[in-house]
């Protein structure tokens, strides 16, 4: 989960049937606090975990299994906040990271073992 930076929503990896736990079926959505509305923000079908929101509010860093695959290695993805496909971002910087994070200068993230992705801005 992650906060957005104005305080009013919040990322979630959200099981798409609430009597699975298989982390597969998980998507990531946006929860606004004050109304209970949940939103998709990515269209993929399997597999998303770990949303963070960008310092700025612009953009979300999450992971996901490389083309989709289920049993893929797992990668750093970014998307619009607003919603709209994701972008593989570690693509040959690391095939597995554990987790993404954002650089306070909002403009990068880095990924596993500090390697600083592609500038984002």
């Amino acid at each position: 989960m992650s906060w957005s930076p104005d305080g009013k929503t919040l990322l979630i990896a959200q099981l798409t049937n609430p009597h699975s736990s298989a982390a597969q079926t998980s998507r990531i959505a946006a929860l606004d606090v004050a109304s209970g509305t949940i939103r998709r923000i990515t269209a993929a079908e399997v597999g998303e975990s770990h949303p963070m929101f960008s310092p700025d509010g612009k953009s979300v860093v999450y992971m996901h299994p490389r083309a989709g695959e289920r049993m893929s290695e797992t990668r750093s993805w970014v998307a619009p906040a607003a919603g709209g496909a994701g972008k593989d971002v570690t693509r040959g910087i690391d095939p597995k990271p554990p987790r993404a994070i954002w650089l306070p200068d909002r403009q990068e993230r880095k990924d596993h073992l500090g390697a600083t992705g592609e500038s984002l801005g």
